[in-house]
């Protein structure tokens, strides 16, 4: 994810920093294996893909990306890039989304529907900076099941204490549950 909401930092680093540095050392990993790896940046559309490859090469080419400021800013839509994931990657592909999430619109559970049909394994990891655990008092429930895949999020604010519910399931391969209690 590189649009602005990446853009953002209450600390040292921003959080598209973060993410590029997760996003390096899990491609440094990939390749070192002697497996190939990708890298598909995105906003509110795809703003630069490199297709899997193998090799050192390959790895400064995603650095390279990375690196480059120009690539960075937009809106955020998950679902337009889970929809391109869909139609453009393999079957049995393996899909890792780095993002803060924020912004996150229900139009994206359909997509991650048919990725979970078509793809091997699908993992997102959430980068955050401390002031984006800001919600307003307000309970928001998002949940979906169909053709064996379960997702569900809750964000509960009581006490001044915010907690995030996160579980998902698919097609029984994969289940996890997560619960983060903020600072």
């Amino acid at each position: 994810d590189v649009s602005d909401s990446m853009l953002f930092a209450s600390v040292d680093k921003l959080k598209c920093e973060y993410a590029a540095e997760a996003v390096a050392s899990l491609c440094f990993a990939i390749l070192r294996a002697g497996d190939s790896a990708g890298l598909v940046m995105f906003s509110d559309r795809v703003v630069k893909m490199l297709p899997s490859k193998s090799g050192i090469k390959h790895y400064y080419e995603i650095i390279k990306s990375l690196s480059d400021p120009k690539l960075y800013g937009g809106k955020f839509d998950f679902g337009k890039v889970l929809k391109f994931l869909n139609s453009s990657l393999p079957r049995n592909s393996i899909v890792i989304a780095v993002s803060d999430f924020t912004g996150l619109h229900s139009g994206w559970v359909p997509h991650l529907e048919v990725s979970a049909q078509k793809f091997d394994f699908s993992l997102s990891l959430m980068i955050r900076d401390p002031l984006d655990n800001n919600f307003p008092k307000n309970l928001c429930l998002c949940s979906g099941n169909k053709n064996n895949v379960q997702i569900s999020l809750e964000l509960l604010r009581s006490e001044d204490k915010l907690k995030i519910w996160c579980s998902l399931r698919i097609s029984g391969y994969l289940d996890a549950f997560v619960s983060w209690p903020t600072l």
